[in-house]
């Protein structure tokens, strides 16, 4: 997986911390405006903005994602998100931003 270092910001959904970041369903490209990211802390999906901020995916752009991603991953996000809401959310003296 190829991360990148990021002005550090929130997940729009829960707040979260963040100050890296990867192309979710490309792990090895750089991200791009309209890629999508999970948020490590709620699970939730994320979009790339135009200055590489995050956003939350509109329902339509949600569906879409789930279309267009290839069943390999359709699987990792799957994995990926059952994994992150079985931990629970990371606990504040946790976040290590």
């Amino acid at each position: 997986m190829k991360f990148m270092n990021m002005k550090r910001q929130a997940c729009p959904r829960c707040g979260y911390q963040m100050d890296t970041a990867e192309c979710f369903l490309e792990p090895k490209a750089d991200p791009k405006p309209g890629d999508i990211s999970i948020c490590m802390n709620c699970g939730d999906l994320l979009k790339f903005l135009f200055d590489l901020s995050f956003a939350v995916p509109t329902s339509d752009e949600e569906v879409n994602i789930y279309l267009t991603a290839t069943p390999k991953q359709l699987k990792l996000l799957r994995v990926t998100q059952a994994f992150i809401k079985k931990r629970g959310r990371i606990k504040k003296n946790d976040n290590l931003l």
